[in-house]
């Protein structure tokens, strides 16, 4: 899916590498923003950062982790998956510096600004990518691709929905939560279409089971299953759905033949993601039957599977369209291996001790863990990111 490599007329030649294809800016944009936000986020938290935002410091950690960097990473794939999926045109060059931009100003905007600006100006940039992926979509007729702008446009929605609550003084766990659901509906989707293929051609994988009937059904359950954990918490039919979402993921994790990445961390990773929503739903679960708190449960699905997940493809995609092997070495190991460090660490700093006097030091060390992970990124990927392909390609 990922190794289309359309003519040069395609995508046209810039000045500026970093502007060749949508994965380049908006990937070096995602993990700056992890590496600034979470310090940012835990200096107020003890208070020794004190931002003007119209948010309260918890929201203002909860919306950028989204809203800012799971965001820039999903438009960054879909700008180049989608070029890939249709062989058409996504924006470069100008247009694509001027989505970028209109991101990085809404990420600005929440650190200051008035709510009701902040807002205006920070809900431009799901729509305009959503139109800017439509484009090429509708033209090539991939009613299978429809869902990308559509799942763009539901996130503006969410966003809307969490500026609304806040303006109102309600609570915002519905949106995020629901943002949150969308996020991992696309993670779901897009996994099935890569993850068995990528161990079959990587490690040879030839014990894979895939069941049609399941592939039907796991879109539209997780879709219900986070309705039940929106609207109806800890009632019993949504510890009924996510159970049962727990048992088919991980019955789907393990038609993929999981054991085959072993030797491969750039397919555990993957492998690893997955599996975290099988816990996540698991926890929620739990939760539901009030054993377990639901923050444990939306860390286990953003830190866990989300962010590993993109942590996995923002390495895969960018040596694969920069024109390099496809080989994790240490500093792809070691970003691998800090992302589950961080997620144990804040999940402890929830369970084991709660209000214990030590929870800064879980908190700090999982911030730590995630913002070496990001720097290592930078350090590693930053330079190739703004560089041309080895391979003389365009992209």
């Amino acid at each position: 899916m990922m190794n289309f490599k359309p003519p040069q007329a395609m995508i046209g030649s810039h000045s500026w590498p970093v502007l060749g294809l949508g994965f380049r800016p908006f990937y070096i944009l995602a993990a700056l923003w992890a590496v600034v936000a979470i310090p940012l986020w835990l200096g107020m938290l003890y208070g020794q950062v004190n931002l003007p935002s119209a948010l309260p410091g918890y929201l203002w950690h909860a919306h950028e982790m989204i809203f800012g960097f799971a965001v820039a990473v999903i438009m960054g794939f879909l700008l180049t998956a989608v070029r890939n999926w249709t062989g058409l045109a996504t924006p470069t060059g100008w247009p694509l510096a001027g989505l970028a931009m209109l991101w990085l100003i809404g990420r600005l905007v929440n650190l200051g600004a008035p709510l009701s600006v902040a807002a205006i100006v920070d809900l431009l940039f799901l729509p305009t990518g959503a139109l800017m992926l439509a484009r090429p979509l509708g033209a090539s007729q991939q009613r299978r691709n429809y869902f990308v702008p559509v799942l763009l446009l539901a996130l503006a929605l969410m966003d809307a929905w969490f500026y609304r609550e806040v303006a109102l003084g309600e609570s915002v766990q519905r949106p995020l939560m629901a943002a949150l659901g969308l996020i991992i509906t696309l993670v779901t989707v897009i996994a099935g279409r890569v993850i068995p293929m990528f161990t079959r051609n990587m490690a040879k994988s030839t014990q894979q089971y895939r069941w049609p009937w399941l592939e039907n059904l796991i879109v539209p359950l997780t879709l219900l299953t986070f309705a039940g954990m929106i609207f109806w918490p800890q009632a019993w039919m949504t510890m009924v759905l996510a159970s049962l979402a727990a048992v088919l993921h991980g019955l789907r994790a393990w038609g993929w033949d999981p054991r085959a990445s072993k030797s491969y961390p750039m397919l555990w990773i993957l492998h690893i993601a997955y599996a975290w929503i099988v816990v996540g739903f698991a926890g929620a679960a739990l939760s539901a039957l009030g054993y377990l708190s639901i923050v444990v449960v939306t860390h286990l699905f953003a830190l866990g599977a989300m962010a590993s997940m993109m942590m996995g493809m923002m390495t895969r995609t960018a040596l694969g369209h920069t024109g390099r092997p496809l080989v994790a070495h240490y500093p792809e190991t070691l970003m691998y291996a800090l992302m589950p460090v961080a997620l144990l660490m804040r999940i402890a700093a929830s369970i084991i001790h709660p209000w214990s006097q030590v929870t800064p030091l879980w908190l700090i060390g999982s911030g730590g863990a995630w913002t070496l992970a990001f720097c290592i990124y930078l350090w590693r990927y930053g330079p190739w990111l703004l560089s041309r392909r080895v391979d003389g390609m365009p992209g």
